[in-house]
């Protein structure tokens, strides 16, 4: 293995490992944005799914919570009974995001 190929591994395990860590902070001290318990309980498992999807993935986090903000996105505008859980979801994503972007 080439030494740029080995430099470029090593960055990408420690930036999806900064990123799995900033998630996890995020989820262990986030406050409660929505008074009602389903709806926090909705926002955590949307936090909790993001780490698995990055965590499990071999694309970069950025690309990997994007495409999930946008099939949720997707999803949110179907007009569905329950589209209002994957809005929820579309919320905490954009959450992580920015948190990874101001980081």
């Amino acid at each position: 293995m080439s030494e740029r190929t080995s430099r470029n591994n090593k960055a990408y395990i420690a930036a999806k490992r900064h990123v799995l860590d900033i998630i996890s902070e995020y989820y262990k001290h986030h406050s409660n944005p929505y008074f009602s318990d389903e709806k926090n309980y909705l926002y955590s498992f949307a936090i909790k799914a993001a780490y698995r999807e990055v965590y499990r993935s071999h694309d970069t986090p950025l690309n990997v919570l994007e495409h999930m903000l946008t099939r949720f996105d997707e999803w949110a505008h179907t007009g569905c009974t329950n589209d209002y859980v994957f809005s929820i979801s579309l919320a905490a994503v954009e959450d992580i995001i920015d948190l990874i972007l101001t980081s």
